[in-house]
């Protein structure tokens, strides 16, 4: 737990201690919901990561205009730097 915050430790911990009194979160035990709690409440951890995978996913439909794209273009590549 050395890896994340005090915030999100104390967070952890009021979530096992809930654990061991019945109350069960099952992103406790599956990752994926894991992940997506954690982006939830403390937002993206790499967002160079997050930058490079909205670049790879960005199109342009056929009825898009151009300057939307160039703008979201650049938005993700300045994270990029």
């Amino acid at each position: 737990m050395t890896y994340v915050s005090r915030v999100v430790q104390n967070w952890l911990q009021v979530a096992l201690e809930q654990e061991d009194q019945g109350i069960h979160h099952t992103w406790l035990y599956f990752w994926s919901s894991f992940v997506k709690e954690m982006h939830t409440y403390f937002g993206i951890s790499d967002i160079v990561v997050k930058a490079a995978q909205s670049l790879d996913h960005l199109h342009m439909n056929s009825d898009d205009q151009i300057a939307i794209y160039n703008i979201t273009f650049l938005q993700y590549s300045t994270e990029l730097q």
